[in-house]
């Protein structure tokens, strides 16, 4: 994406959010699509969605002030953008990363042996899943069909508003009974016995990183920094809600999978045991590649829960040891 703003185009428009008054003042470097994409002064870029542009105050500034602060902010992203594609690229050099497990095009045999009618074979849609043809939804199905209810924009934000976070809190608890058998009992503790004091600010999170304005990286830290910080917060954890309840923007991470993924994509991965948002925002990035190799496969995926089931089946160790056209 270019930064250079043309100079045809109307004038800079300067916003503040009104509710993220730390991201300072921000410039719009384009609007399509009901979203407006705005460049802050914490040198990060967001995507505002018009369901929250009421959240936006155009500020009112002289037009000399508007041009000098607009071509400010762009040519200060310009050159951290320049920075980091040479620094990434010096990384790259350096280190030649996790050595991937199999090629792509062997991944795809291993998936077409296991599951020879694709995202619907019932060895995968049913068993994985949980989605049988006449049947009520059960395991990931069922938490995902629980979640687009219980999690929805609307009723979190009238519990949250009514000060109910603890009723919240209960419904991420019972979200893990379909997937129980997904959840180490450690990672499931992290739910089940987290302190009572950081339950409110941990709900609070997670409705952010799902229904917020902030960039995912940056609300998935916020998820991870609600939690406490002993034992480690798990990767399964800090991502499930956010999967569950946006399956097609999120993905639920194991690590193992996704470092082993993003070595056969050649995608570099910042990776820290523990949760971090700029690992997570690389793994949104191998997945959604990994979505658009499965769809150009010919594959039709449903969300980021089959590809993370992609990811999990195609790459276990067995999996791989079993494939016999290699």
């Amino acid at each position: 994406m270019s930064l250079v703003r043309d100079e045809e185009k109307t004038e800079p428009k300067i916003f503040l959010h009104r509710k993220m008054r730390e991201w300072g003042r921000g410039t719009l470097l384009r609007e399509a699509d009901n979203k407006r994409e705005i460049l802050w002064e914490d040198d990060k870029v967001r995507n505002i969605h018009a369901s929250h542009w009421d959240h936006l105050e155009e500020v009112a500034l002289e037009d000399a002030e508007k041009e000098r602060l607009d071509s400010e902010l762009r040519e200060k992203q310009a050159a951290q953008q320049a920075a980091r594609g040479r620094a990434a690229r010096k990384s790259k050099r350096a280190s030649s990363g996790r050595k991937a497990p199999v090629s792509w095009p062997i991944q795809l045999r291993i998936f077409e042996q296991l599951y020879p009618g694709g995202f619907d074979d019932p060895a995968l849609a049913g068993k994985e899943r949980g989605l049988v043809a006449g049947k009520p939804p059960k395991k990931l199905a069922a938490a995902i069909a629980q979640a687009q209810d219980l999690l929805s924009e609307g009723r979190m934000k009238d519990l949250l508003d009514a000060g109910r976070s603890a009723e919240l809190y209960r419904d991420l608890e019972s979200l893990l009974k379909p997937i129980k058998s997904l959840l180490h009992f450690t990672e499931k503790a992290q739910i089940t016995d987290m302190p009572e004091e950081r339950r409110a600010a941990f709900v609070q999170a997670v409705f952010d990183a799902i229904h917020g304005d902030a960039d995912p990286a940056e609300a998935f830290d916020r998820v991870v920094a609600a939690m406490p910080e002993e034992p480690r917060p798990s990767w399964t954890v800090a991502s499930l809600f956010l999967a569950l309840a946006r399956p097609d923007d999120h993905v639920l991470v194991r690590p193992t999978f996704w470092l082993k993924q993003a070595a056969i994509l050649d995608k570099q991965v910042p990776y820290d045991p523990r949760p971090t948002g700029a690992a997570y925002a690389a793994f949104l990035e191998v997945a959604a590649a990994t979505r658009s190799r499965l769809e150009a496969a010919g594959y039709t995926v449903r969300d980021g829960i089959d590809v993370y089931l992609f990811t999990a089946k195609t790459l276990s160790p067995k999996a791989i040891k079993a494939f016999s056209g290699g």
